[in-house]
């Protein structure tokens, strides 16, 4: 839905589904954005995650925000991490300026206080069974496998 080059393509999401896996689904501005640069909402991440659902099923989707309180909010920040504009200069192969963006997370979403409005827009959307999976038992039943617990 999104164009980024960290976004994986529809095969590759029925694949990890087929293998019995689990993606998550992150509120990253510059994987959730549509092509407007425009700093993304929560609603976005759900149209997002209505696309995986109807190619993945709803036990292969669960929340990988890539919410990290350490990291610093704004584009001007990223420089010293990512290089000036914030394009990760030393890395080819068609990334891109994909760091250009207004903020890091969607709106909603600027800190690890504000995960319950994420809860509350998958709760909003979907019905309560669905939302359990999306918002954690998925990734517990991989868990369990993985670990054999």
């Amino acid at each position: 839905m999104c164009a980024s080059p960290r976004n994986k393509s529809d095969d590759i999401i029925a694949e990890l589904a087929a293998r019995g896996g689990v993606i998550g689904m992150a509120a990253w501005s510059p994987i959730l954005h549509r092509g407007n640069r425009k700093r993304p909402k929560l609603a976005d991440l759900n149209d997002c995650i209505d696309h995986v659902l109807r190619i993945a099923g709803p036990d292969h989707v669960g929340i990988g925000t890539d919410l990290c309180d350490d990291l610093t909010p704004t584009p001007e920040s990223w420089a010293p991490s990512y290089g000036p504009g914030g394009a990760f200069p030393e890395v080819r192969a068609g990334l891109g300026d994909w760091y250009r963006f207004e903020t890091t997370m969607a709106e909603g979403l600027d800190t690890i206080e504000q995960m319950p409005a994420l809860i509350e827009a998958v709760r909003s959307r979907y019905d309560s069974a669905l939302a359990s999976k999306i918002l954690g038992s998925n990734i517990m039943r991989v868990f369990e496998v993985v670990t054999g617990a």
